[in-house]
């Protein structure tokens, strides 16, 4: 049976559409450009930067430093955690401990069977934009405060120098 072409877009890596934020995935054949299917921006990318197996750069702004993270949205995992533990205090106020370590327990649970059947998503610490259905996405390392910090004070600078204030150091005395 041939595929259908849902599953072949499915197959194909995606990424995160910088106007509106909506996935959308990369067109075949990768000529260089394509359009966002929810807001209509037309995103180009180098279309060296990956094969079949890795992504080498992020296509859309060359950077080479990339990550890979859990593609779950982390307020979804915030809000099972918390659900968890306000149910958990409502035991244990009123003296139901075992009930109390049991929504604990099943808590956990849950988050790790999320995280054994949720796959990865690498990302670009530049410009954020997430890459979904590489297969070789954990040969990336992980989220690196360091290398993070780089790149969020050069958007700092970069926002500075646009607005054309200065970017020497303040002294806080004015003339």
């Amino acid at each position: 049976m041939p595929d259908s072409p849902e599953s072949d877009r499915r197959d194909r890596p995606t990424y995160t559409c910088s106007a509106c934020g909506r996935r959308a995935a990369f067109p075949e054949p990768l000529d260089g450009s394509a359009r966002c299917p929810s807001c209509g921006r037309v995103a180009s990318w180098k279309t060296n930067a990956f094969d079949r197996q890795r992504l080498h750069f992020c296509p859309l702004c060359g950077c080479r430093d990339l990550y890979v993270q859990k593609d779950f949205p982390h307020s979804w995992g915030l809000a099972i955690l918390l659900v968890g533990f306000l149910v958990s205090t409502l035991f244990w106020l009123y003296y139901h401990y075992v009930h109390a370590l049991a929504v604990l327990v099943i808590t956990a649970a849950i988050d790790a069977v999320l995280y054994l059947f949720i796959g990865d998503a690498v990302v670009c610490y530049r410009c954020g934009t997430q890459f979904r259905g590489l297969p070789a996405a954990a040969d990336y390392g992980a989220w690196d405060i360091e290398i993070a910090e780089r790149y969020r004070q050069e958007r700092k600078r970069l926002a500075r120098d646009a607005a054309g204030t200065s970017s020497g150091p303040r002294t806080g005395i004015s003339a």
